[in-house]
């Protein structure tokens, strides 16, 4: 007879080819995909039986058509979990949580930290890279490689048990466009560099663009073709979150003190942003933002520009 590790595995590679043949259809045509925007399929496994399966769900993920994300966290702390976002040519890149932002009894530990390097992982480079990652930019993958690393980051770093529970979620993006196996191109080769040049994403009009350019100063000369592609989508969504963020502060100083700026107390308005767990200092009457190492750093450079501006004012959050 099967053993109930076999049968758990059976049951939960059952479940999610179910979930890849529903949702088959949107992987193929992004543009029909509307209907299913923020539609996820939850199980839970235990870590024994994910470990048995995660090569062979990842396989099936990267040999599919779509844009495949599959995440993977302890069921009783949300803070710990494992991700992957599998590319429609094959491509991987896969995260493992790094606690930043959170509070300090959530966060690694230094030793922690040393044996995700020792597994592999490129350590974290918020605030467009808050996790642990790899990078698999080929169309034909290290699956094996990729599951023994999520697997002994599971045990051995967030410290679960073979009987512990994971909770899954796997769905489709609807996004399409460059990928890290697509923004590989030989160096030697003119006619590729020439038809497709290393010269990552250059926002224009924007609202965000000068959040963008600010954040991201090296935007204008990726080192790499991994840079390129990350100015692409991280760097890209990161500034598009702190302006959002910008945007609603403003529009609670304006439910204060009215949209008519001449009636401002102060013409630049400090404020802290957050996004992600990250904070940084900007103003509300203009496209200024900075970091800091800490929230005091950041009020006091808030409040430097405002007064550069000849305002005082304590900053706002």
């Amino acid at each position: 007879m099967p053993s109930k590790a076999i049968e758990s595995l059976d049951e939960w590679l059952a479940r999610a080819e179910e979930v890849l043949l529903e949702q088959h259809e949107q992987a193929l045509s992004p543009s029909s995909s509307g209907a299913w925007e923020g539609v996820k399929h939850e199980w839970t496994v235990s870590l024994g039986s994910f470990e048995l399966g995660l090569g062979a769900l990842l396989d099936r993920l990267s040999c599919r058509p779509g844009r495949w994300i599959l995440i993977a966290e302890d069921a009783r702390r949300s803070y710990r979990f494992w991700q992957a976002l599998a590319f429609e040519d094959g491509s991987l890149v896969v995260e493992a949580a790094s606690g930043i932002g959170c509070p300090d009894s959530e966060r690694l530990s230094p030793q922690a930290e040393d044996l995700l390097v020792e597994l592999g992982w490129d350590a974290p480079d918020p605030p467009s890279s808050p996790n642990w990652r790899r990078i698999e930019a080929t169309t034909s993958p290290d699956i094996s490689g990729v599951a023994a690393q999520a697997v002994r980051t599971l045990h051995e770093v967030f410290e679960l048990a073979d009987k512990d529970r994971v909770l899954l979620e796997l769905f489709a993006s609807p996004r399409r466009g460059r990928t890290p196996a697509s923004e590989c191109l030989p160096d030697d080769d003119a006619s590729l560099e020439e038809a497709a040049p290393r010269r990552g994403f250059q926002p224009t009009t924007e609202e965000w663009a000068d959040y963008y350019r600010q954040l991201f100063p090296s935007h204008a000369n990726p080192r790499n073709s991994f840079e390129v592609w990350k100015y692409a989508t991280t760097a890209t969504a990161t500034a598009e979150g702190f302006w959002a963020a910008r945007q609603q502060a403003l529009s609670e100083w304006e439910s204060e003190f009215g949209d008519d700026r001449q009636g401002w107390p102060c013409s630049h308005p400090p404020a802290i942003l957050c996004h992600e767990g990250i904070a940084r200092a900007a103003c509300l009457g203009c496209t200024w933002i900075a970091g800091g190492e800490d929230e005091g750093e950041l009020q006091t450079a808030a409040r430097r520009h405002s007064s550069d501006h000849g305002d005082a004012l304590s900053s706002r959050s």
